[in-house]
């Protein structure tokens, strides 16, 4: 989506998930990225949680596998994927 910060609206609770591997891990180390793009979204003052889903040294398999319940469920207003590198 090429400007999803314009469908954010302010005042309105906004949820991000990012999904996939390495860079979208919860299990490996801290993700100062998304810790820093919630603190940004929220100083400009939008309401916005970003929770991060993925696992590390995972591959697109596992993330279609679990997409329902790592992602659906969480009911996102905005999804960001990242899988590719342990694809290979």
């Amino acid at each position: 989506m090429k400007n999803w910060r314009k469908k954010l609206k302010k005042g309105k609770d906004y949820k991000i998930v990012t999904y996939g591997a390495c860079f979208s891990a919860d299990n490996l180390r801290k993700n100062i990225w998304t810790e820093e793009l919630e603190k940004d979204l929220n100083s400009n003052g939008y309401r916005a949680r970003v929770i991060t889903r993925g696992l590390g040294a995972k591959n697109s398999s596992w993330g279609v596998d679990n997409l329902n319940k790592r992602v659906i469920d969480l009911s996102p207003d905005l999804v960001m994927l990242e899988f590719g590198g342990t694809d290979s």
